[in-house]
C-alpha cells in the first residue's frame, strides 16, 4: 500500500504541474499574439496614412501629368504578409484576415483610385497619368 501512495502522489503531482506549465505557456502565448495584433493595426494605419501623403504630395504637381513614386514599405507587419488595396472610396490593409481601413479624405472626386499590392514587394509603385492614381 505504502509504494501505492508514492506512484499515486507522483501521478497527481505530474498532472498539477502539467496543468499550471500549459496555462502558463497559453498566457503568454496570448499576450504575444494581442501585442503583435495591436502593433500590426498601428502600423497598418500608419502605413496608409503614408501612402495617402505621397498620392497628396504628386497631386500638388500641376504641371505633372505622368508621375511616378516609389514608396518603400516594410515586408511584414506583426510578423505576417499584408495586401494593400487602393479602390475608390478607401485605402485598406488587408492583415490578420482584418481589413484596416483608411479615408481617402475626398481626393477619390478628382482622381481614380485603383491597384493591388503585396507587401513582398517591398515597395508600392503610385502613378499618375492625367488625375488617375494607379499602385502596383
Amino acid at each position: 500500500m505504502k509504494g501505492q501512495n508514492y506512484i499515486v502522489e507522483f501521478i497527481i503531482m505530474f498532472g498539477i504541474a502539467f496543468i499550471i506549465f500549459s496555462t502558463i505557456s497559453y498566457l503568454f502565448y496570448n499576450q504575444t499574439e494581442f501585442l503583435s495584433r495591436k502593433i500590426g493595426e498601428n502600423q497598418a494605419r500608419l502605413l496608409n496614412k503614408a501612402t495617402l501623403m505621397s498620392i497628396i504630395k504628386s497631386s500638388n504637381c500641376r504641371g505633372c501629368d505622368n508621375i511616378t513614386i516609389y514608396q518603400e514599405i516594410p515586408q511584414k507587419i506583426g510578423g505576417i504578409n499584408y495586401n494593400v488595396t487602393f479602390n475608390k472610396q478607401k485605402i485598406q490593409v488587408i492583415l490578420f484576415s482584418d481589413r484596416i481601413n483608411s479615408t481617402t479624405y475626398n481626393i477619390n472626386e478628382t482622381f481614380d483610385f485603383s491597384g493591388n499590392v503585396k507587401s513582398n514587394n517591398k515597395k508600392i509603385e503610385i502613378k499618375i497619368n492625367n488625375k488617375i492614381i494607379q499602385v502596383s
